[in-house]
């Protein structure tokens, strides 16, 4: 068996499934309980962790012990003979954010769990919605985690996997792992994403799923799915794809059967790079560490803070730069906006102690995606370690995306209003930030396509800056400067017109001389 952890969630079972068992996924999930078509599959792939739901439409729990009666009756004989290693009990639970809903749908699973695993099965509990549950409720939920075998969630997309959100919502599994104590994560055997796909509806529509309205292409959505599957977690056993086999009209925008070929040959060919356990390695020690605030969403400055992450400093900026200018922009400006985001993050790291942390990753201090690009690494590699420092100190580097024509005073001596250019090339609807102290990206990149280095951009907008310990020269100096250097290029000049009229004279004097010799 590979290692891919890609598997099929089945509706209604057909001939095609079969053939699946040859790349011997590692877990397939079914609600159409058919002993016949699951003996043949098992001949075939012998190792493959089956799961089964039936399906239940009440969700009403006020006696957990008397309900988890009800509900096991009701999955037992659902079953049809069918001979599952996992179940499932009630499916996608809504307890908002009520914490005796927690507790009673907890006390419901603990008591799941001990009946069906009575009866010879194991048992993966509350399978979760996408984004669910509330995690401030995991502490009311991890009871049951002690009897279960497995935790089930959904993991579910709104749109393509290369786009932040689509990916927040995909992965969101992790905060809930993180969520659990160490105690919980050491007593069950791992997650299981009993349904993994694409899910419009998370967006507020109808659940269209990803073939609606053609907008996703197949390959597309393929290696989408291929790409979840590499950067799926360890402690995740497996991920059944929803859907095949349409049991209603309703699911059949989610059907992936034509997708069987890419993906049976991905799971039989996939395997993962083997990772060397904490003990065989040595945490290497960072060069220059930066602790980063976590929210729940990134676009949203004042979300929760969700997890802690800390940074190599360069590898952070790589996760920055994108979000905060446009890759495309000139290289000279985004060397400019690397250097400034270095420095405000080497000044928030000593004086911002934002919430206990350095930064957060949202606008609120400094934006940080989840994608890197080529064109942005480039100026942060080519500026690695440059920061502005002021009297000796590293400064605040203010910046902001436009202004209307001229910056602010921002109250710290480097902080001086100055002419901006950016309204000579920012599309006219670019609104206005609402502080204008600093550098101005817009302007930045007015400067660059008019021929300016990253270092007279950044001394336009940061007034007497040290750059990488290289002093700026005051303004008198830079025009004695520029006359030295125009009085270098006059010697020049001259000393070419002189050497070319030494050497005319010579000429004339040795012809002179020549014709006197020869008595003419």
């Amino acid at each position: 068996m590979t290692d891919s952890k890609l598997g099929l969630h089945i509706n209604n079972w057909s001939g095609e499934i079969l053939k699946f068992a040859e790349c011997q996924p590692a877990v397939m999930k079914s609600i159409d309980h058919n002993p016949d078509m699951l003996k043949k599959f098992r001949r075939v792939s012998c190792d493959t962790l089956w799961i089964g739901r039936v399906y239940i439409d009440d969700q009403e729990f006020h006696n957990p012990k008397r309900d988890a009666q009800r509900i096991t009756s009701l999955i037992l004989g659902g079953l049809r003979g069918c001979r599952y290693d996992v179940l499932e009990g009630i499916n996608e639970p809504d307890i908002g954010e009520d914490v005796e809903r927690a507790k009673e749908l907890s006390e419901l699973n603990i008591y799941l769990a001990r009946l069906l695993k009575a009866e010879g099965y194991q048992y993966a509990a509350y399978s979760f919605s996408a984004t669910r549950p509330h995690l401030p409720l995991w502490p009311y939920l991890e009871p049951a985690l002690k009897e279960a075998d497995y935790l089930a969630m959904h993991a579910y997309s709104p749109g393509r996997l290369s786009q932040y959100d689509q990916r927040w919502y995909l992965f969101n599994y992790r905060l809930s792992w993180e969520a659990l104590s160490e105690q919980i994560k050491k007593t069950l055997k791992g997650i299981l994403l009993t349904e993994l796909g694409c899910a419009r509806g998370l967006l507020g529509g109808p659940d269209v799923g990803w073939k609606a309205g053609g907008d996703i292409a197949n390959r597309h959505y393929g290696n989408d799915l291929i790409e979840a599957d590499k950067q799926l977690d360890d402690y995740i056993i497996g991920a059944t794809i929803f859907q095949t086999g349409d049991r209603s009209a309703k699911w059949h925008t989610f059907e992936v059967e034509e997708l069987f070929p890419g993906l049976m040959k991905h799971i039989k060919n996939f395997y993962r790079t083997v990772k060397v356990p904490d003990s065989e390695k040595e945490e290497p020690k960072m060069k220059n560490p930066i602790t980063i605030g976590i929210r729940q969403d990134y676009k949203v400055w004042d979300s929760p803070i969700v997890d802690i992450k800390t940074m190599e400093m360069e590898e952070y900026l790589r996760y920055c730069l994108p979000y905060e200018m446009y890759a495309s922009w000139k290289p000279e400006a985004l060397k400019a906006g690397a250097i400034a985001a270095r420095t405000y993050a080497t000044w928030m790291k000593k004086h911002g102690k934002h919430l206990g942390i350095a930064l957060c990753n949202s606008a609120c201090c400094q934006v940080m995606g989840p994608k890197t690009d080529t064109r942005t690494d480039r100026a942060i590699r080519e500026t690695e370690g440059i920061i502005m420092t002021y009297q000796g100190e590293p400064i605040k580097a203010m910046y902001f995306s436009f202004c209307d024509g001229h910056t602010t005073n921002g109250g710290l001596p480097y902080l001086k209003a100055q002419p901006c250019g950016c309204r000579d090339i920012a599309p006219e609807d670019t609104p206005i930030a609402k502080h204008n102290n600093g550098l101005c990206q817009w302007g930045a990149q007015a400067m660059a396509l008019q021929g300016a280095t990253y270092r007279e951009i950044l001394r336009h907008y940061y007034a007497g800056v040290e750059i990488d310990g290289e002093k700026a020269l005051p303004e008198r100096a830079n025009d004695l400067q520029e006359a030295l250097n125009e009085l270098g290029k006059a010697r020049a000049i001259l000393k070419t017109a002189h050497d070319v009229g030494t050497g005319h004279i010579q000429k004339a004097e040795e012809l002179i001389l020549s014709r006197k010799c020869n008595g003419k």
